[in-house]
């Protein structure tokens, strides 16, 4: 039987990792290079098929390599280590550990002493779960193996022995189908997953191009009440405007999608005609479709009807939850609509202009509709940042985000937007973590597709040491909105926060694909090949830092590493910096201590300190869990006393 595609890309990539076994710097970007695809669909695709990350796939072929070399017993641990693409030996056998269960040495014990467990239950003998559990009564009843013992050891076992062996491989059988009962369940509901592409706008005025990206997002917003669907993010999807060549299949791979919902828009004077057709990326197949033709003051009615016919076509029964949220209308004035798109245009920004822009735009949008929701958060979430950011003054600016939030919940008490943002101003500016953990809870309750709440509540579980709970919503935020820079440098920093420093390159790699030459990805760059010990690595990405924000040039770069090394080029960063807190993660990486401390505090008092620095690896490493919880507890209570 021939391969099928994806298997031979499998077996594509296996071997180009093989042939770059020994070389260190060999990760996702060479990878890609060799394959002829983008990192995105690369990422994309061995999440589908091998449910792991390119740094992951990659990792598990060294290590499979590495237990054949070490079986073979002609080299050391630290010779295969370099052999297989390790530039550290004990960075390895923490790696080989984590893998296989066993240290290197263990592991070679373990195959002098008892050969064929080593070949049947690490290198991957099938058993039937049925034979386990019979093995297992056997033993218990008679006190010796029974004959499947046999198949798995050509010694003698001891009853002990052999009972506590057959019961880890009955756990291991029990895991692992419940395993895929579980990620079967997932997979159905997945079926459902949709990317709404941005409309094309075929209207002789470039205005109405905010008028086409309005019907989308609202089409998303309504698609997204609906349980069993995951819903890509605007932010995602809108990376497909200008196409190109790009079919629908691929797009849909990039996007991790089973449906694409894709047409058009054309307005002319008081009427609209909308083509929407809903199609089967798997097959490029058109699933339904139709045209909606339209007074202006008709259209939010036949995005209600749009969206309930693509729903239904999905999904054969909708519950009346689920009607009622495909029919409600946050707002249906347009000129309230498209005011909207331009403040989130501003917004998008991040810039003190863009912010201005963008609450004149909501402001606008209120007074077309002073019932419209979702300007009220939006304009909330203007502030909120402006308060954290330092444009404006931070009790001024929490007061007003605080109140626009309220207002918006008035007019809608299911607005996951405006959840989000008061969670926000509980955790960022009153650290108050309870009450911002139960706004950021019922932002998740009313939208499971909203991947920004998702995004912040990860801030907030890393920041109180729940990683693994973190990782699990930055997966889903990064599900929901896969070419999202924010929250794939989010990701990247949270791998390297957690010591996990390939996974942490990895992502930080995606993130500079979506966002060529952003200061954030060349800094990170720089801590993570600090903290390998890669210095040559560390210098060449803090002249790409020194580049993108004009602060220093390559060549005094060079000059300073020849003096001084990489404390040289952090102590040019601290006298640059203005910043109290990015001072302190400076001196951090510099073993100070003292230094780290003391800007930490003065960052506490300017309220510039970001409430995730617990979870910062050089802080952690260098101040210590206790002085740092210590530092929290003052800024909780601190901001206690100001807001009684």
């Amino acid at each position: 039987m021939p391969e099928s595609k994806d298997e031979s890309l499998l077996r594509k990539l296996r071997e180009i990792v093989l042939s770059n076994l020994d070389n260190e710097d060999f990760s996702v970007t060479e990878l890609s290079e060799e394959a002829g695809i983008s990192r995105s669909y690369l990422h994309r695709k061995l999440k589908q098929l091998k449910g792991q990350s390119v740094s992951r796939f990659i990792r598990e072929i060294r290590l499979k390599q590495s237990l054949e070399l070490l079986l073979d017993d002609s080299l050391t641990t630290s010779e295969i280590a370099y052999k297989v693409g390790f530039s550290s030996p004990s960075y390895f056998h923490k790696c080989f550990h984590d893998y296989f269960g066993y240290t290197p040495g263990e592991m070679k014990e373990m195959y002098r002493t008892r050969p064929q467990l080593i070949h049947d239950h690490i290198l991957g003998t099938t058993l039937d779960l049925k034979d386990i559990v019979a093995e297992i009564q056997q033993t218990e009843k008679e006190g010796t193996p029974g004959p499947l013992a046999d198949k798995i050891s050509r010694k003698r076992f001891s009853a002990a022995a052999m009972r506590m062996f057959l019961t880890v491989l009955l756990l291991l059988a029990i895991i692992i189908t419940a395993g895929l009962f579980y990620f079967g369940k997932k997979d159905a509901t997945k079926d459902n997953s949709i990317a709404v592409l941005p409309l094309t706008n075929l209207s002789n005025e470039v205005e109405n191009r905010y008028f086409a990206d309005g019907l989308a997002e609202d089409l998303i917003n309504r698609l997204s009440g609906v349980d069993s669907f995951t819903v890509i993010s605007r932010t995602s999807s809108d990376r497909f405007r200008d196409r190109k060549d790009q079919s629908l299949a691929q797009i849909a791979g990039e996007l991790g999608v089973n449906y694409i919902v894709e047409g058009s828009v054309q307005r002319n004077a008081e009427k609209v005609r909308i083509n929407i057709q809903l199609v089967d990326a798997g097959t490029d197949s058109q699933v339904w479709g139709s045209t909606y033709d339209r007074d202006v003051n008709d259209l939010f009615s036949a995005q209600s009807e749009i969206a309930v016919d693509i729903a239904s076509e999905l999904k054969k029964v909708l519950t009346e939850a689920e009607t009622v949220s495909l029919r409600q209308n946050r707002t249906t004035n347009l000129e309230a609509l498209e005011y909207y798109q331009l403040g989130t245009i501003a917004l998008k920004k991040g810039t003190g202009e863009g912010y201005v822009s963008a609450i004149n735009h909501f402001e606008n949008a209120i007074e077309a509709d002073s019932s419209f929701s979702l300007a009220y958060a939006g304009m909330a979430s203007v502030y909120r940042i402006m308060a954290c950011q330092g444009y404006i003054d931070r009790r001024v600016g929490r007061e007003q985000a605080h109140e626009l939030a309220l207002n918006a919940l008035s007019f809608d008490q299911s607005l996951s937007e405006a959840y989000t943002v008061l969670g926000n101003i509980y955790f960022r500016l009153d650290w108050d973590w309870e009450k911002a953990e139960n706004a950021f809870l019922q932002a998740i309750d009313f939208n499971p597709s909203y991947s920004v709440v998702h995004h912040h509540y990860a801030a907030l579980l890393n920041a109180s040491g729940r990683s693994e709970q973190a990782r699990h919503h930055l997966n889903k935020a990064q599900e929901l909105d896969p070419l999202s820079f924010v929250i794939n440098n989010y990701s990247a920093e949270t791998y390297f926060n957690h010591g996990e420093f390939e996974q942490a390159l990895n992502e930080n790699h995606k993130a500079a694909g979506l966002i060529a030459d952003h200061p954030l990805t060349a800094w990170l760059e720089f801590r993570i090949n600090y903290a390998l010990d890669k210095e040559n690595r560390a210098l060449e990405a803090f002249k790409d830092y020194g580049l993108i924000t004009g602060e220093f040039f390559p060549e005094e770069a060079d000059s300073i590493f020849q003096r001084s090394g990489i404390e040289g080029l952090l102590q040019k960063k601290i006298s640059l910096s203005d910043q109290a807190y990015e001072k302190a993660l400076c001196y951090a990486m510099i073993d100070d201590p003292e230094n780290t401390f003391t800007f930490l505090n003065e960052a506490l008092r300017s309220g510039t300190l970001r409430p995730d620095f617990l979870a910062d690896h050089f802080l952690l490493k260098t101040i210590g869990k206790v002085r740092l919880e210590q530092l929290l507890e003052e800024a909780k209570s601190g901001q206690t006393s100001t807001n009684s």
